[in-house]
């Protein structure tokens, strides 16, 4: 998703040839972490999981490099890379808790399992908006409004 943002802002401008060389070099880390990894017994399939996760961190560093060095762009690595991360990894923790949790108990049905599990990382996400903007000495409406 943001690699695909930070190649739309670089064709906006001009810039055609690097989404497909950032794509280029995103194939290659994919085919080579591919080949590594799924040899590796422990891993297995899981390794084309890993490459591709790696292959679209590839592209977007590309992507973000060179865009940030085109239009002059400074974005503090705190807010747009540190915060989203550590938000990732409290709904990674909070939504594999639910999937351990309803997976042991068969009381929803395995259709209304996804549903679910999203309405509460929805609710999730609200409660950590209300917490940071209670840190902030911001109201909660500011923030969905403005």
């Amino acid at each position: 998703m943001l690699a695909q943002t930070a190649n739309g802002a670089l064709q906006g401008l001009g810039r055609i040839a690097i989404p497909a060389i950032s794509g280029f070099a995103g194939l290659i880390v994919k085919v080579i972490s591919n080949i590594i990894l799924i040899q590796i017994p422990e891993i297995g399939v899981n390794g084309a999981a890993i490459g591709s996760n790696l292959n679209n961190i590839v592209v977007f560093l590309v992507s973000y490099i060179v865009l940030t060095k085109t239009i002059k762009l400074k974005l503090k690595p705190v807010k747009f890379i540190i915060k989203p991360l550590i938000a990732t990894a409290i709904m990674s923790v909070c939504s594999y808790t639910l999937y351990t949790f309803l997976g042991r108990n068969t009381c929803i049905k395995k259709n209304c399992y996804n549903n679910f599990i999203n309405i509460c990382n929805i609710i999730i996400f609200h409660i950590s908006n209300c917490i940071k903007n209670i840190y902030k000495r911001r109201t909660y409406n500011d923030t969905i409004w403005n």
